[in-house]
């Protein structure tokens, strides 16, 4: 039986509590955020309307079907990537409109960035403290 890993609500509230803070560091104060914990195919996500500024960030429940440990790091790390997609997005948008690239393509591109940015930020401890 595969090893079921869920995230708890004191999980849910370590990514709240994360993702705020780094909306914080960047700025990001005109987003209106939604926070969810829920069902998803990956670890978690970000819906976002750029032109509305409204986004929902998602923490998965279950994270038995990855690789990654569920523990405290990762999950801010999630939180963490999740603002990142935010941060990015008007980037990201205009890449796929203005040079006519496919979506995929650029989501690619921004997730290497992103998680060149985590492996900044969370090689040594996360450098704006806990």
């Amino acid at each position: 039986m595969a090893n079921k890993k869920q995230t708890t609500e004191r999980h849910f509230k370590m990514f709240e509590t994360e993702a705020e803070k780094w909306l914080d560091v960047f700025g990001l104060k005109s987003w209106e955020v939604v926070y969810r914990h829920a069902t998803l195919d990956s670890l978690a996500s970000c819906e976002c309307n750029y032109e509305s500024h409204s986004v929902i960030l998602t923490l998965g429940r279950d994270w038995s079907d990855t690789d990654f440990p569920l523990n405290d790091e990762e999950v801010r790390k999630c939180a963490f990537h999740e603002v990142m997609e935010i941060f990015i997005m008007g980037v990201r948008d205009a890449a796929s409109e203005r040079f006519n690239v496919s979506l995929e393509t650029v989501d690619e591109r921004v997730h290497a960035v992103i998680r060149t940015l985590e492996n900044v930020v969370f090689k040594n401890g996360d450098f704006f403290g806990q």
